[in-house]
């Protein structure tokens, strides 16, 4: 509650100074992304991400690539938030996801006490139609991702 509360303000603070305002909405497989992002004169944008993942997805990842350990998730969902800082070149827009994610697990049958575990990705951005874009997701949490963008 404490983290949606924070998210809640500094959207309001963002919404005060920005020029340009996108919302967008990704869906993945077991997956699903909510952003926001405003952007400045310069055409800079910063914006905040929340996802939400089914944890068998993440699980199996976490197994694939931690050969010497097993991971059992105790959740249903594994959800992270992204810090985001995007550019446009033309006609893309880049953006970096920068964040955490919190994960409830199990290493070898023992529960882990580290909760939040790094997160980061790039996104791309190609506009379609006037305030309508089509957007790509690539990130260690959600994998990949597909959504549109709309103009706020």
């Amino acid at each position: 509650m404490k983290t949606l509360l924070t998210s809640l303000l500094i959207i309001i603070y963002l919404n005060v100074n920005a020029q340009q305002q996108k919302g967008s909405l990704m869906f993945g497989n077991k997956a699903f992304e909510l952003s926001y992002i405003y952007e400045n004169e310069e055409g800079l944008g910063f914006g905040l991400a929340w996802s939400i993942v089914h944890s068998e997805l993440t699980e199996k990842r976490a197994n694939k690539n931690d050969h010497f350990n097993t991971h059992e998730f105790t959740s249903k969902v594994t959800p992270a938030v992204f810090g985001l800082i995007s550019g446009n070149f033309e006609e893309l827009a880049v953006t970096g996801k920068l964040g955490a994610s919190y994960v409830d697990q199990k290493i070898n049958g023992i529960p882990d006490s580290k909760k939040l575990y790094f997160a980061v990705g790039i996104a791309f951005e190609v506009p379609v139609y006037e305030d309508i874009s089509l957007k790509g997701s690539f990130d260690n949490i959600n994998s990949v991702m597909l959504g549109v963008a709309f103009k706020i």
